[in-house]
């Protein structure tokens, strides 16, 4: 058996609540989703709202300004993401 390798920094180090977060939709299982169900709240109401008329030129300038950084796993290092 292998030893594991370490994980990124930025995945161990003390952050608030949602600084590092992680999606996996598993797409060689699942594909990508199509339906998605979720409970009532206000909070997915309003997302589901908001999300009809999103601009992303405006997400992406945001994003930039925030400096916001997407990442991405290499395909064969499930284990980076937790999966």
């Amino acid at each position: 058996m292998t030893d594991p390798v370490s994980l990124p920094s930025d995945r161990v180090k003390d952050a608030v609540v949602f600084e590092v977060v992680g999606v996996d939709l598993a797409g060689p299982l699942r594909g990508g989703p199509r339906i998605m169900y979720s409970d009532n709240g206000t909070n997915f109401r309003g997302t589901y709202n908001e999300l009809v008329d999103i601009n992303w030129n405006e997400v992406s300038r945001y994003a930039e300004i925030e400096r916001i950084t997407w990442k991405f796993i290499p395909p064969t290092a499930a284990w980076l993401g937790s999966f």
